[in-house]
């Protein structure tokens, strides 16, 4: 049994259902991948469904093997379920509307919440008759078989073939493109834990959460003087493998296409380049009279797009990808606004600053963008599974670098927290007026502005040995992260609809849907 490779609907994190989409670069990757797992094996019959991203994956499996057209079998009984007003909605707020629990038993068995798709008796009915009718009787007949289907008709397999009571079917965490063999189901099956995977899903959803916990963490124990002094590699080396996790789920192999769109170039360069170069000239010319506070706003307003930015975006209906190409682009440009002021407002080498934030940023970004482009060629399927098993433990990492920061504060100043407010709201308004053009990438845009890279202000700071830009970047993270509260709300005013047509030719859907 293979499920077909990653579909479009995968990568925008949309559940698609009946509603037939082609596959990515990365889909065709781990067709491939699945076929030369399989290429010793010899097959007297191969069922497909007749939807375009089984078709596609059977195709390039039957390219690599020599198996009769007249042993190929398209059968309408191996199509995904049809998940009603569910289809096409993302899948991590319909998680967020409906508990993570309530969603997991929509799709896998029954729910009110779910309505105008296949009940579970209509879309196992129709399985259970397909491995009855034709699997059955094959094997009986000793022939060996191979399925290329979707999700949660394979996922319905493994229960009948394991006899367990398909009442108490539960997501399996099928990776795209991964060959199941009948014999070894169990040792597959056996690493599942319904329980466990809700509280990694929860994990994910709910960052904010898990995130603002974590400070509070820090800060108690630093009052408590418990503190553990890291050498800023570490933290780096952190943020690194988060970034590496975070990036292994993401079509970054069209992250190119999103580089080069003329909108984003055009954004980019204002906020990122325009905007903070007048700040800091202004100010540095004028009359008015310079503090730290000022300067350390102006570096805020400098500093490019995080890591984290991509999460979120996947969490809140945004398309992930704009966001990316933001979070590469900014961490570039912003290099010469952000080296400006730190030399003109601390008094800073440039060419220092210039270095640290290149090393800074080459480490923590564009050394896991290269190393996870070149695991996707390599290892498609492990890769995309790895991306998607364990992204709570980017979640984790990230936790883990903000106790570990933040444990190193000392009392913690009233005014010091108001300023920090103050420049995360700030910022939001700015993010707020760029992306109210009705751009489809706008959603994208305001949550690429509203979450500067913090984690690296944080270790740049703490390499050169400014602690009050330290300390108010660690206590800034309170406010951005129980921001996300109100970025949760407002997204829905940029969140593309089911209906809209923008979706459908971004998803690459056909008119005949």
């Amino acid at each position: 049994m293979i499920r077909h490779g990653e579909s479009t609907c995968n990568t925008f994190n949309r559940l698609a259902g009946k509603i037939d989409v082609p596959l990515t670069y990365l889909g065709k990757r781990q067709a491939l991948e699945g076929s030369k797992k399989c290429k010793d094996l010899v097959f007297d019959k191969i069922y497909v469904s007749p939807l375009q991203r089984a078709f596609e994956t059977a195709n390039i499996v039957l390219n690599n093997h020599s198996i009769s057209k007249k042993n190929f079998y398209v059968d309408s009984r191996l199509k995904e379920r049809d998940f009603g007003d569910f289809t096409l909605e993302n899948k991590s707020i319909l998680q967020k509307i409906h508990g993570i629990k309530e969603y997991e038993k929509a799709v896998n068995l029954d729910s009110q919440k779910m309505k105008r798709g296949e009940t579970y008796q209509e879309f196992s009915g129709r399985v259970i008759d397909f491995f009855y009718k034709e699997i059955v009787p094959a094997l009986e007949a000793g022939d060996k078989v191979i399925v290329i289907s979707h999700k949660y008709v394979i996922e319905l397999f493994c229960n009948l073939i394991l006899e367990k009571p398909i009442e108490k079917k539960f997501d399996l965490r099928l990776p795209n493109a991964e060959v199941l063999e009948a014999d070894k189901l169990l040792q597959y099956t056996k690493h599942e834990n319904e329980k466990a995977n809700i509280f990694k899903d929860w994990l994910v959803i709910h960052h904010h959460w898990v995130f603002t916990i974590s400070l509070f963490i820090g800060l108690i124990m630093g009052y408590f003087q418990i503190k553990i002094e890291t050498d800023p590699i570490i933290l780096l080396s952190i943020l690194m493998v988060a970034t590496a996790i975070t990036m292994a789920r993401i079509n970054i192999e069209n992250s190119i296409e999103y580089i080069y769109d003329k909108n984003t170039l055009f954004l980019v360069f204002i906020r990122y380049l325009i905007l903070p170069s007048i700040f800091i000239l202004t100010i540095y010319f004028s009359t008015i009279k310079l503090n730290e506070v000022i300067a350390t706003t102006i570096l805020f307003l400098s500093a490019p797009t995080a890591i984290i930015a991509l999460t979120i975006s996947r969490s809140v209906g945004g398309f992930i990808m704009p966001t990316l190409s933001f979070t590469i682009l900014a961490s570039i440009v912003s290099l010469i606004p952000f080296t400006l002021a730190m030399s003109l407002f601390f008094n800073n080498n440039p060419f220092f600053v210039f270095y640290i934030c290149f090393f800074v940023t080459g480490l923590s970004l564009l050394i896991p963008y290269l190393f996870i482009l070149q695991a996707r060629k390599l290892k498609p399927i492990r890769t995309a599974k790895i991306g998607e098993r364990y992204a709570f433990l980017s979640i984790l990492l990230i936790s883990i670098f903000i106790i570990l920061v933040s444990m190193s504060l000392g009392p913690i100043s009233f005014v010091k927290i108001l300023i920090a407010t103050a420049i995360a709201v700030g910022l939001r308004v700015i993010a707020a007026i760029f992306s109210l053009s009705s751009h489809i990438n706008s959603l994208d845009t305001y949550i690429s502005m509203a979450y500067p890279n913090i984690f690296l202000i944080i270790v740049i700071a703490s390499m050169i040995g400014h602690s009050l830009i330290e300390e108010i970047a660690i206590l800034f993270l309170l406010p951005m992260f129980l921001l996300s509260i109100f970025d949760n709300w407002y997204s829905k005013f940029f969140y593309i609809q089911t209906n809209d047509t923008r979706l459908h030719s971004i998803l690459n859907i056909s008119k005949e849907n």
